[in-house]
């Protein structure tokens, strides 16, 4: 055996890489690019050997030997079974493992994946040398971060609530509790009617141009442009037919421009009466003594809603400044995961909305290969600007109180199906809720 490049060896360790190269032990560190660091060992013969009896136990736990039951061979029966190059073979990846799980604890690597191991020299009697490729945490040179966020908080917008933002709240509070009420005269704009309908361009049903009791408000203006006109005055049970021509700017690019042929046989008639803003209404609606009450409530939620949006756009715009100017290589193996993480995110949000994912990718005309290469930019973002939070959490040596965890840990497990909870791994959590909360810490310290 001269070379192998599928050996798998643990990751493990925590701190950072060594700014220079390591001489320690004889061992050398290079640093290559894209966070990654090369390093070759070389195991004395005699500790290689030390390995033997143990690699026979390994070895025996996989094999079926007649007359003794697993892992239960003595070390000569075994030699004997497999020969005494395999096991010295076993003995060699031993080394190797234990060795490159010494190093990456006593350099405080932080290791990233597997790393790909090169076996340069092996043969029993001599040393053992082999090479550890291995992607690393990046080291990461932050800029002026509170200068930065000083200069970015020119940026921040003033919140401001103008009373027609408050009047359509209302509004919608009122015509959320509108009465509808059957009527047999011709139907009018404000009254509420179910149409069963068919459209056709020349001849041909367009795509969703079918449907039965379709609920329309005429006079809201959100079905196709003359549609609603075509209906007006009549009454319950009338049929019509009709032709729309479709405006240019129409927001369905296939149907601009064209003349469209309608049937359609309005089946039902409700007059809709919305209730005015009163005290007495404001009172039903949220237990308010006047209505003034209920628009000052409006106004703090509209508030309090745009003030949030702005903090976190700030924070967001903030920290993408500071990860911009911090200097780093991020590794590719952070990337992928990125990647791989915002995918999964897209396709959780396309199966919330009751789409299939695979469905999905067909209709946008794209492969999972695709959407790599379009969020390659968007994940190496934020990478960087996890990595700048993590260094900044670090240098202003902010820590995290164990008791506050647990309890975000049991809040966030609280919101959770049953079912969905008994799936989440305690310790992803862990690392899932101290991330966010340090970067909340992270974002205070900078009154962000």
């Amino acid at each position: 055996m001269t070379n192998s490049s599928d050996v798998k060896l643990n990751s493990a360790g925590g701190g950072r890489i060594s700014r220079k190269p390591d001489l320690m032990n004889d061992i050398v560190f290079t640093k290559l690019p894209k966070s990654q660091v090369r390093f070759e060992v070389t195991v004395p013969a005699e500790e290689v050997l030390s390995f033997k009896e143990g690699a026979a136990r390994a070895l025996a736990e996989r094999l079926e030997i007649d007359g003794f039951r697993k892992g239960k061979a003595p070390y000569d029966i075994i030699k004997q079974y497999v020969g005494s190059a395999r096991v010295f073979e076993e003995a060699a990846y031993i080394a190797m493992d234990k060795k490159y799980q010494a190093i990456v604890a006593e350099h405080k690597l932080r290791a990233l994946g597997s790393p790909k191991v090169e076996i340069l020299k092996i043969a029993e009697g001599n040393p053992l040398i082999f090479a550890v490729t291995a992607a690393v945490y990046p080291e990461v040179k932050l800029p002026d971060y509170k200068e930065i966020a000083k200069q970015c908080e020119k940026e921040r917008v003033p919140i401001e609530i103008k009373d027609e933002e408050v009047e359509k709240a209302v509004d919608f509070l009122r015509h959320s509790r509108r009465k509808e009420a059957l009527v047999s005269r011709p139907a009018q704009k404000g009254d509420l009617t179910e149409v069963d309908f068919e459209i056709r361009s020349a001849g041909v049903k367009i795509e969703g141009g079918e449907s039965k009791n379709h609920p329309i408000i005429l006079g809201e203006g959100k079905f196709i442009p003359g549609f609603e006109d075509g209906i007006l005055g009549a009454r319950a049970g009338e049929e019509k037919e009709f032709s729309i021509s479709v405006p240019e700017d129409y927001a369905k690019e296939s149907l601009r421009g064209k003349k469209l042929d309608v049937k359609a046989k309005i089946n039902v008639v409700y007059e809709l009466t919305t209730p005015e803003l009163t005290d007495e209404f404001a009172k039903i609606i949220g237990n308010f003594d006047t209505a003034q009450a209920m628009r000052d409530n409006i106004r703090d939620g509209l508030k309090a809603e745009k003030e949030a949006e702005e903090k976190e756009r700030m924070r967001n715009f903030t920290v993408g400044k500071i990860a911009d100017a911090a200097e780093m290589e991020a590794a590719d193996i952070l990337i992928a995961q990125e990647i791989n993480k915002i995918i999964s995110e897209l396709a959780q949000s396309v199966q919330a909305h009751g789409a299939d994912f695979e469905s999905y990718l067909a209709h946008i005309k794209k492969t999972k290969d695709d959407l790599k290469k379009d969020f390659a930019k968007q994940a190496e973002k934020r990478v960087r600007i996890s990595l700048v939070l993590s260094e900044i959490a670090a240098s202003e040596q902010i820590k995290l109180d164990e008791e506050e965890v647990k309890k975000r840990m049991e809040e966030t497990m609280a919101r959770l199906r049953a079912e969905d909870a008994g799936k989440i791994d305690a310790d992803l959590l862990r690392d899932y809720v101290s991330g966010i909360m340090r970067n909340e810490k992270v974002f205070e310290m900078m009154k962000l």
